[in-house]
């Protein structure tokens, strides 16, 4: 009734890979090399960025349980546009859950602080190309995109899309920026404060909910 037991060596542990895409010298696999691994680190192991990188469009895919990176990154779809622009369909990078928009101009200033995240098995970084363009969505006239201009406000790009259309709800617009954070219009009052565009945001209009006729009990009340 011996019992053979066979110990693992101390502080083993079976090797862990994140996969850098898009707009870096060396893009690829890289084996993570310790548990303090962060995101500036993998970047300057891939070369650093290069001169078509739009670090406000960068992105982390966190790897879910049970599901691949590989399958992960298929559901992020991109379409090219005018002038060779690319841009991240929304309506998909909105429905995949751990994807994390990274400040990628403070991460790689400040390396190892709060923007700089521990990387683990099976991460994805992606910095797309510079973008070009801003989408307008929802209840507009004229769903459409627009070259981004840095003096033009959000009302501006939603009339470059026709106006807002008679369903519009307008105080709950909000605005998806390229790397997936998200920013709401503020409502004071009679004011509403709108979200500022940068490039490859895209503007959504949502619809005014439908209204149930009232009982003539219920008009009283």
């Amino acid at each position: 009734l011996d019992q053979v037991i066979v110990r693992p060596i101390s502080g083993y542990e079976n090797t862990k890979r994140v996969t850098i895409e898009g707009e870096v010298f060396y893009p690829g696999s890289y084996i993570i090399t310790s548990k303090n691994e962060r995101i500036s680190d993998v970047i300057k192991r891939a070369g650093g960025i290069n001169q078509f990188a739009f670090p406000d469009g960068a992105f982390l895919i966190r790897n879910q349980k049970g599901t691949s990176s590989k399958q992960k990154l298929d559901r992020v779809v991109f379409e090219g546009v005018s002038q060779g622009d690319t841009l991240v369909d929304r309506r998909q990078f909105l429905s995949n859950e751990g994807i994390i928009g990274l400040d990628l101009s403070k991460l790689l200033q400040n390396a190892y602080s709060k923007w700089d995240l521990i990387l683990e098995d099976g991460d994805i970084i992606n910095i797309p190309r510079q973008l070009e363009t801003v989408q307008v969505a929802g209840e507009v006239f004229l769903p459409v995109y627009v070259r981004y201009d840095k003096s033009m406000s959000f009302k501006d790009y939603v009339n470059n899309a026709g106006g807002f259309s008679d369903k519009a709800l307008k105080r709950k617009s909000f605005v998806v920026y390229a790397n997936g954070q998200a920013r709401s219009t503020k409502n004071f009052l009679f004011f509403k404060k709108y979200p500022r565009l940068k490039p490859g945001a895209r503007i959504h209009v949502p619809t005014k909910p439908e209204r149930q006729g009232l009982t003539t009990g219920e008009a009283i009340g």
